[in-house]
């Protein structure tokens, strides 16, 4: 798992920070994504520029010794997160956002360990999701077509994808 803090935050300026893991992109990545396009009324503009989880987004900055040990406890592990099905999300700036929701203890796990050291999560309860599309427009009637057809494939056959190369940046 890919883990970056990193000092871009659009929610908070300078104080915060942002955790992410990022995909392994092997052959259930790349079944992943061929599965998405099929019949697929729009590009998923995230998944091939910038695939990843967040973890935490955090208008408070951790403690710097806890975060630090954090990542040398996790640096060289790999998780697996089981992809359980599409979800459209009006997200927090109103925007249309196609995400995919992930079951990944681990990564439950993580978030609760960045809490702990005295972050502040700006959505409550975390949801692991791999985002695929953001400012998506409205949610048509072929989207949520789509959709249903992926949440079906997706409900007889998940995927599990793997998520490895923890680190860790503070804001500055």
């Amino acid at each position: 798992m890919k883990l970056i803090l990193t000092a871009k935050n659009t929610y908070s300026g300078d104080s915060g920070f942002y955790a992410r893991v990022s995909p392994v992109k092997n052959e259930a990545f790349t079944g992943l994504v061929k599965l998405l396009e099929a019949s697929c009324p729009i590009t998923f503009n995230e998944v091939y520029d910038d695939p990843h989880v967040t973890v935490m987004y955090s208008p408070k900055s951790p403690n710097a010794l806890a975060a630090s040990l954090i990542h040398d406890s996790h640096e060289h592990n790999e998780f697996l997160a089981r992809s359980i099905r599409v979800l459209l999300w009006p997200g927090h700036n109103g925007k249309g956002y196609v995400v995919l929701k992930l079951l990944c203890p681990d990564l439950c796990l993580l978030h609760e360990k960045l809490k702990k050291t005295g972050a502040v999560p700006t959505f409550s309860p975390y949801a692991p999701h791999m985002t695929l599309c953001k400012d998506c427009g409205d949610f048509t009637q072929d989207i949520k077509n789509w959709q249903s057809r992926v949440n079906t494939l997706l409900g007889t056959s998940p995927i599990l994808l793997t998520y490895s190369q923890f680190g860790l940046e503070p804001m500055r």
